[in-house]
């Protein structure tokens, strides 16, 4: 049984009895770890020195906490930033660094990295005059829960976590599968204590293991000599309890040691590529390294095109060509480069799109480009890899024709890693096995990494012409010449024929009228009605929006006739009236029309229902809160076209590195209902795309398009009604999860619909969100939509119906719908003006 085995059967969090410790253990079974924090920039060097000097004398191992590296506004003196260095360089065996990142528990995974991330940076500007001598820190300190999984900081090299919350023992667990954790502390406040070796004697008395923080903070007010005696006194009774062999001390990363083959150190070797007189040498030095079990990772010059999966590239630096100039072939798996110059040459496209850059002697780091960031160990640095201090760390060794010049050099270095290979804590992978064992899965970045890494969609020789798009929108257009109401303008919402018999559907929404003067619009534009119907038409439908006394306030009705005009509800839907503005103010701007609508919006108390810049429903005459939906976005930029204020769920971008803004906004998304075509990409044939959409458009696209290349299934989601109970279905990406992208969610709470087999039923190729694809994001997947819709979803004498069943690839028999229709020639329309806005 091993120790993950162990740990699985007895809970969560045991309290860890006799495992493999080191043998200086001396058969002691409780651990002992000692912890300082309290380092405040103004904590005096001198005092911080009188305080660790007697550690160091009597051989204690310590882990240090330097709080004040937390944000990147703290200073430090330099001065005591040269005695924290210098304690970290003289006593690598002893002295442990440890990064503090409180409240990392409540950050997204992709967070946590970054957060991680600028900690080590903000560490290595503190050690910055040894950096050689001084390991990166392998050990974090915060405040997680115990549920919290923190494997992401695997990469980063951390091995061990501790949450130092206040607790009689100390629980032992791996936090995950990559990292492990203690929880649970003493503190004893230095400064507060005058007898520490008694505090010292009741907090070890009895079983256990035990975290005792040492804090320093308020230290400045006690005189150097006090400060040492009391460091003194502290040791004095540590060393009276080893001595009793009930304990032995430890460092925190000395930890995730004691679990075995379930944390394991990972060891990659790259080759660099040699030149043809070195050629027979390093060939002969692969085949060595080899034979001693150790798998090795070439690497290849991407200028050649020879760059394939499972290599690394070496381009030269900084690239000639400029930005745009990497012609050559990119792998679809590992993208791994090696770089002797520093990672801001890399041009910027590249830096988002590869998954690790390995350069010489830097820092485990995840910066704002996403990029995962690895230092190299040359051929000299392998015996250093199996110090006691550095044996937590993971590595990537870097050799060359240098190593193997010579049979002594050559010698050498097999020789180290024979030594190294056989270290039971130590396993060898290639460099694509060692990515994947230190990096986490991260199902919201891997979909936006994946996304930028994705060529844009391929150009389209088969894309429809003028007379096919023409041909769908006349086609498109019988719907509405045969289910318009004459005296209103207005028409039926949703119809069914089938077999002699005919169901119209006598309810029209605000998003549907939206859609109806969108239609009409669009046919004006393609010439399929004359200036004086479009003028007409759009005057009676006008006419027939409704004003009604609605929570107090004089709104347009949810739903109405579209025979009468007539409320048929008492609520106001703050998502439809969006879509229904956003289309008005486009009807108000046009030259025939201008101004038609601004009589009757201007009777609406529009401003009334945004509170606390939140754009609210009525229901029932309360006021509801819709911010937290896909919709919100597209509703905010609607009212705002009204002069109304309101705030967007997507907005959420902020300062900072472009990927880091990206992150924010996909993770906004989690809790709002699947990301579809719609109104998503309304935006672009009605306002233009904004910055947060134009990303979920990419994003959803390249989504949609690798699942297709990966299963053969066309993809093409969005909101649609169906033909079949519970009518209506909301269809779209998960971007939260790897395993569940694509989701279908009832507009029912009934459990029949909340099925997979439902979901597999009724998952479509969305007609409409075809052609929306085609006009905001042309290219070979858009027209291979259209062209699967086209034929599938025409119902003669009645326009499209809504989809296309991927289960089965029918249509729907005799129904169609205002919104599919209308929404098609709006699209239609805008590919025809050159995919620009009707306004220019």
């Amino acid at each position: 049984m091993d120790r993950r085995t162990f740990l699985g059967l007895l809970g969560p969090a045991v309290l860890l009895p006799g495992v493999p410790f080191p043998a200086c253990a001396d058969g002691a079974s409780d651990a002992l770890f000692l912890i300082v924090d309290g380092i405040a920039a103004d904590t005096p060097a001198g005092l911080f020195r009188a305080f660790t000097d007697p550690f160091l004398a009597d051989g204690l191992p310590i882990a240090i906490i330097p709080t004040f590296l937390r944000g990147a506004e703290a200073t430090l003196s330099p001065v005591l930033a040269g005695e924290v260095g210098r304690l970290f360089a003289a006593a690598p065996h002893l002295a442990e660094p440890v990064l503090s990142l409180p409240g990392l528990g409540g950050l997204s995974r992709y967070f946590q990295r970054r957060a991680a991330s600028d900690a080590l940076e903000w560490m290595r500007t503190l050690i910055g005059a040894t950096p050689a001598a001084v390991p990166p820190p392998v050990t974090v300190a915060t405040d997680a829960a115990p549920s919290a999984n923190l494997d992401v900081l695997r990469c980063l090299g951390i091995r061990s976590v501790l949450t130092l919350t206040a607790a009689e023992t100390v629980t032992s667990t791996g936090c995950a599968d990559r990292t492990v954790c203690l929880r649970g502390s003493r503190r004893l406040s230095l400064a507060d204590t005058a007898d520490p070796a008694r505090w010292l004697e009741d907090a070890l008395e009895g079983p256990g293991w035990r975290q005792i923080v040492l804090s320093l903070a308020g230290i400045e007010r006690l005189a150097a000599e006090d400060v040492h005696l009391r460091a003194r006194q502290v040791c004095d009774a540590v060393g009276r309890e080893i001595g009793s062999g009930r304990r032995f001390a430890a460092l925190p990363r000395d930890h995730a040691r004691w679990f075995g083959d379930d944390q394991m150190r990972f060891v990659a070797v790259r080759l660099r590529p040699g030149t043809a007189a070195s050629a027979a040498s390093m060939a002969r030095f692969r085949a060595d390294i080899e034979a001693l079990g150790i798998p090795v990772t070439d690497t290849v010059r991407p200028e050649d095109e020879t760059w394939a999966e499972g290599l690394c590239a070496a381009p030269v630096l900084p690239w000639a060509g400029g930005a745009g100039a990497w012609g050559f072939p990119r792998p679809q798996g590992l993208r791994c480069i090696a770089a002797d110059a520093g990672a801001a040459t890399l041009p910027a496209g590249l830096g988002q799109s590869i998954d690790l850059l390995l350069m010489p002697g830097a820092d485990p780091a995840f910066d704002g480009r996403g990029l995962f960031l690895r230092g190299e160990t040359g051929g000299a640095g392998i015996a250093a890899l199996r110090w006691e201090s550095r044996l937590m760390r993971d590595a990537v060794i870097s050799l060359g024709p240098e190593d193997c010049a010579s049979d002594v050099a050559r010698g050498a270095n097999l020789a180290a890693l024979r030594r190294l290979r056989e270290d039971t804590g130590t396993r060898f992978l290639d460099i694509p096995a060692f990515h994947a064992a230190t990096v986490t899965p991260d199902p919201v970045f891997d979909l936006l990494h994946d996304a930028r890494r994705d060529p844009a969609d391929a150009a389209d020789p088969d894309a429809l012409s003028t007379a096919e798009l023409m041909n769908d929108a006349r086609q498109a257009w019988t719907f509405f010449e045969r289910f318009s109401v004459a005296a209103t303008g207005l028409c039926i919402d949703t119809a069914d024929v089938r077999d002699g018999e005919e169901w119209l559907q006598r309810e029209m929404t605000m998003w549907d009228i939206g859609s109806l003067v969108a239609a009409v619009m669009a046919a004006h534009d393609l010439d399929l009605i004359g200036d004086s119907a479009f003028v007409a038409r759009c005057a009676r439908i006008v006419e027939a929006l409704p004003v009604a006394r609605i929570g107090g306030l004089r709104l347009p009705a949810e739903v109405i006739s579209p025979d009468s005009g007539a409320a048929l509800s008492g609520d106001f839907n703050a998502c439809d009236t969006g879509r229904l503005l956003s289309v008005l103010g486009d009807l108000d701007r046009h030259p025939l029309t201008r101004g038609i609508a601004e009589p009757k919006i201007a009777g609406w108390d529009l401003a009334g229902v945004v509170i606390g810049g939140h754009v609210h429903s009525v229901v029932n005459g309360r006021f509801v809160d819709r911010f937290r939906s896909h919709c919100a976005h597209y509703t905010a930029r609607a009212f705002r076209g009204r002069g109304i204020d309101a705030a967007s769920p997507y907005e959420v971008m902020g300062e900072g590195p472009q990927t880091d803004r990206d992150m924010r906004l996909l993770e906004a998304l989690a809790g709002l209902d699947p990301l579809g075509a719609e109104p998503l990409l309304l935006e672009a044939v009605e306002m233009g795309l904004s910055e947060p959409t134009a990303l979920l458009a990419e994003v959803l696209s390249f989504a949609q398009r690798r699942d297709h290349e990966r299963t053969g299934t066309l993809y093409c989601v969005s909101e649609a009604p169906i033909n079949r109970a519970p009518w209506f279905s909301y269809q779209g990406l998960n971007v939260a999860s790897a395993t569940e992208r694509w989701v279908v969610n009832a507009a029912s709470a009934d459990p029949r619909f909340n099925t997979p087999s439902f979901r597999e039923e009724t998952l479509l190729v969305n007609t409409k969100a075809a052609y929306l694809w085609a006009a905001a994001r042309p290219g070979a997947y858009a027209t291979m939509l259209v062209r699967h819709v086209r034929d599938r979803a025409r119902l003669d004498g009645m326009g499209f119906s809504p989809g296309v069943f991927v289960a089965t690839g029918q249509g729907m028999p005799g129904y169609a719908d205002v919104n599919t229709n209308g929404i098609m020639l709006a699209a239609i329309a805008f590919i025809l003006r050159g995919r620009r806005l009707r306004q220019g």
